[in-house]
């Protein structure tokens, strides 16, 4: 079942503005890296020049993140994954979104440079550390 992600992206004026994502469908088995851009474009880049042959499954609570809170979670077994929210980007948005989440878990300052990412790469990083952070509250004893 496909779904919206609403995302929340801060403007220059303080105020907000939506960010709608249409996510993909959770596979059976494992996920596959590729799939074809006909079928699933990438959400964050729609306007590719040229279009990106493949698009890229990101799982929005990252599988490494989730281990950290729940050991037993693996790729190669979906009934493991916790929150199985994916999209569908491309090499370029994938890349950018865990460097973005890199980057805001490590506090590193790395973000600082204009040519990082973009709003909506930056947002999927946010919301990856937000719901790793609620997971880890809903945890804690």
């Amino acid at each position: 079942m496909t779904e919206k992600l609403v995302l929340m992206l801060p403007r220059a004026s303080g105020a907000f503005e939506s960010f709608s994502l249409r996510t993909v469908a959770y596979p059976e088995k494992a996920v596959p890296l590729g799939v074809s851009s006909d079928t699933a474009p990438c959400v964050v880049h729609p306007h590719h020049h040229p279009l990106a042959a493949t698009s890229e499954l990101h799982h929005v609570f990252p599988l490494e993140l989730q281990k950290k809170i729940w050991p037993e979670v693996t790729r190669d077994d979906p009934a493991t994954v916790h929150d199985k929210t994916l999209i569908a980007v491309c090499g370029t948005g994938h890349n950018n979104i865990h460097f973005a989440l890199s980057a805001l878990l490590a506090d590193s300052g790395l973000l600082e440079r204009p040519y990082a990412v973009d709003r909506g790469e930056w947002a999927l990083a946010q919301d990856a550390l937000r719901r790793y952070q609620e997971a880890q509250s809903a945890k804690a004893p």
